[in-house]
């Protein structure tokens, strides 16, 4: 649809004369730093938002200003299939669908209960789940309006009323599916087909509701058709008045000639090229093997924990492709806390700290409340992310914080800033750790608990670097050459 849009935009209104325009190369260069810095810090997916701008300074350089203007919103359509919706929407529009199906039920006089996302009938239990959001029908919906009103319309306001509408539509298409799926269940004791695959269904329901925002879309055409035939009468009649005529063909389209010497194209097709080219030659570099690599050094035996395979507790961090550590000791009172270290001697693309399968909660956790603390005392000054939720039952409370290339931090987005800093530098360790322990009546005494031993641990905690030779054996045979 990009591409057909572009052609049509571009036969209908060319450009004037086409030359290389060397300021075209400013945002690229930047746009492709931009693009080689996410690389070297593991972002992977949002790289991918930086391809319609890419493209439209890619034609700015080589043909113009005038002619990457005219590819703009061919261009920025692409976001319809690579934005994530899904993560600004998805949350919201359930919360929405949740409130409409239960108010709907509520009046319908339905023997439903409603907790969370769960809707509990006599006959067994629904789950709008994030998938039920909507966020699909809406990107669909959003995205033909837009294609036919960028396409047909001319007028702004035409153009919002038309996608808004389909918006709109869209979304109420979903909550009817939801309705209509759980009347189904109730007088059909869960019995019916629709009940197991409901995919197909719901599209067709997405169908028949975009109905109207068809019509609409015909109906501003015409309008906007209407009032084009009546400038062109009125126009016609006032050059007859002059004793002159319209002529009674339109002219054929026209061709954009080129300009600028044979060099000047050379030259911006070099230097695009080499641009373009600089993620993956800066990539493959940083893939090369890394003589620096962190390590875990081992924990002071004077602090009373002692190495355990598994925790005694349902604790279980996640960090997939890193060397793990787990520890267990004890207190004054009795108290037992329990630690967890994670290293990545040297990250890698599926071997990375901050990926979306890594947990220092680890699964089954009920989250009651994240904040920042600063641990401060006998020495030690250290700022951690404080973890109170539920797991197996049991309140409990978790201390965790990172070390990227030797430096500590608990923010992510300060952490990929510093990470990018170690690799410039020649270091891509980093690390986790976390310190846990349960609740009695409330948390307090947990937080002394913690407090008391990060105090004690000082340094013996550090995932650091440089190597830890008795580690040294296990790193080589574990693969990290």
């Amino acid at each position: 649809l990009s591409i057909w849009m572009g052609y049509r935009y571009w036969r209908s209104d060319p450009p004037g004369p086409l030359a290389p325009d060397w300021r075209g190369a400013v945002p690229l260069a930047l746009l492709v730093g931009l693009l080689v810095a996410m690389g070297l810090v593991f972002i992977d997916g949002s790289r991918s938002l930086l391809l319609p701008p890419l493209f439209l300074s890619s034609v700015w350089l080589l043909c113009g200003v005038a002619a990457a203007r005219r590819l703009l919103w061919p261009a920025l359509f692409l976001y319809f299939a690579i934005f994530p919706f899904s993560r600004l929407f998805t949350d919201p529009l359930q919360s929405l669908a949740i409130a409409v199906v239960g108010g709907a039920l509520s009046i319908s006089g339905f023997t439903a209960y409603i907790t969370g996302e769960f809707v509990h009938l006599p006959v067994g239990v629904f789950e709008i789940a994030r998938g039920c959001s909507g966020t699909n029908f809406l990107v669909a919906g959003l995205a033909l309006a837009s294609f036919f009103a960028l396409m047909y319309l001319r007028r702004l306001g035409h153009r919002l009323l038309l996608v808004g509408f389909a918006g709109a539509m869209a979304i109420i298409s979903n909550w009817v599916r939801i309705y209509i799926l759980i009347l189904v269940g109730h007088l059909t004791d869960m019995q019916h087909s629709l009940i197991e695959d409901h995919n197909t269904f719901g599209w067709v329901v997405f169908l028949v509701f975009f109905v109207p925002v068809l019509l609409l879309a015909r109906r501003l055409e015409t309008r906007e058709f209407e009032a084009a035939d009546v400038s062109a009468t009125e126009a016609e009649g006032a050059m007859e008045q002059g004793g002159e005529f319209l002529p009674s063909v339109s002219p054929s389209p026209k061709v954009p000639r080129l300009a600028g010497s044979v060099w000047s194209w050379l030259g911006s097709a070099v230097l695009a090229s080499l641009l373009l080219l600089m993620p993956a030659l800066v990539g493959w570099y940083s893939s090369a093997p890394s003589t620096q690599k962190g390590t875990l050094p081992p924990l002071d035996s004077a602090a009373g924990v002692r190495a355990v395979d598994r925790f005694p507790s349902a604790w279980a961090p996640i960090t997939l492709q890193a060397v793990e550590q787990r520890f267990i000791g004890t207190r004054a009172g009795g108290a037992t806390f329990e630690i967890y270290r994670a290293l990545y001697p040297v990250q890698d693309w599926g071997a990375e700290l901050f990926t979306s399968g890594n947990s220092v909660t680890g699964e089954g956790w009920q989250r009651l409340g994240v904040r920042s603390r600063e641990v401060a005392g006998a020495g030690l000054k250290l700022q951690v992310v404080e973890h109170e939720g539920v797991l197996a039952g049991q309140r409990r409370l978790i201390w965790s914080w990172y070390y990227v290339a030797g430096t500590p931090v608990v923010n992510r987005q300060y952490a990929r800033l510093v990470q990018l800093k170690g690799i410039l530098a020649g270091r891509r360790d980093a690390g986790v750790v976390a310190v846990s322990v349960e609740c009695e009546q409330d948390c307090d005494q947990a937080q002394v608990t913690l407090q008391g031993y990060l105090e004690g641990a000082g340094g013996g905690l550090l995932v650091s670097w440089p190597l830890y030779p008795p580690l040294a054996e296990q790193h080589r045979r574990d693969g990290f050459q």
